[in-house]
């Protein structure tokens, strides 16, 4: 009688019937993180947050603004007690909501510099209100709201990509590892099928995990905020600079998303990543932010 596959073992299985023993053998070896992948509800499906809409403010809170005064738009709201219920690698607060806003598309590059997006955590029992950009703030050639999406979810398994610091603690060993399981012409090719049927296609939207950010590791791009490496040094010879970039985790990944208009240029997707220790200080000031693309 065969076992009975969960998200523990579902994508290990797969990746051990299509490749080699020995290309299964590493990806068994690596540590691999759940996550919660969120995609569209369907009617009768538990809706653990949304994409666009109005925004769920605390009363009497101010629209956040941008430094030059220009408003933010509302992304998306995570409500925690529900996620709560899923298995994931993160110590989200157990109640209340978590609201994430960005720049209009023009500006994002800026935020993307700064690394600091505007994310805010309402606790439970707090009065909120349905609110959308205040109508003196808006410019009238301009959108200020996505379309609501409610978004359902599931645990899933989640693998550290090419080069992320979590592969192994020794950087010889990681790059060993990427060489021969997203590097390989042959390997990376088919075990980057594998894991995209597994999750299922995009919009591709998750919480905690692995991220799929594929030009730079959303750890190391983090940690290029926190530290900063000797010049000339390779932060992968660094000690303390991978010590830094395995402090951070994935908050939110939200992919390109035709139904809630959300496009980040050219195939991106937009992270939001934070450290443990400010996860668990529930500090959602130290959020960083990226957007990564072809």
């Amino acid at each position: 009688m065969s076992a009975v596959l969960d998200w523990r073992n579902e994508l290990p299985a797969l990746v051990r019937a299509e490749l080699p023993a020995h290309v299964a053998d590493a990806f068994d070896r690596l540590p691999l993180r759940p996550a919660i992948r969120l995609t569209p509800a369907r009617p009768g499906d538990p809706v653990v947050g949304r994409l666009g809409g109005e925004a769920d403010l605390p009363i009497g809170q101010e629209w956040p603004l941008r430094d030059d005064g220009e408003p933010e738009i509302f992304v998306a709201r995570l409500d925690c007690a529900v996620l709560s219920a899923y298995e994931v690698d993160l110590e989200l607060p157990g109640s209340g909501t978590l609201l994430f806003f960005l720049p209009r598309l023009e500006e994002m590059e800026e935020v993307v510099r700064s690394g600091r997006p505007t994310v805010i955590h309402v606790p439970e029992g707090i009065a909120t209100a349905a609110r959308q950009v205040p109508s003196h703030l808006r410019h009238p050639s301009e959108e200020y709201e996505y379309p609501l999406v409610a978004l359902t979810a599931r645990t899933i398994l989640s693998a550290p990509g090419s080069y992320n610091p979590a592969m192994a603690e020794d950087p010889a060993a990681i790059a060993d590892l990427s060489r021969l399981l997203w590097r390989d012409e042959y390997n990376g090719r088919y075990l980057s099928d594998i894991v995209r049927r597994y999750r299922g296609f995009i919009p591709d939207h998750q919480v905690g995990g692995y991220s799929d950010a594929f030009q730079h590791p959303l750890e190391m791009s983090a940690a290029h905020h926190g530290h900063r490496s000797p010049a000339g040094t390779d932060p992968y010879q660094d000690p303390a600079f991978l010590a830094e970039a395995r402090q951070w985790v994935t908050l939110l990944q939200l992919d390109e998303d035709d139904d809630a208009r959300m496009i980040w240029g050219d195939g991106a997707v937009a992270l939001w990543a934070i450290r443990r220790a400010d996860l668990a200080a529930r500090d959602f000031g130290a959020t960083f932010f990226t957007v990564d693309g072809h």
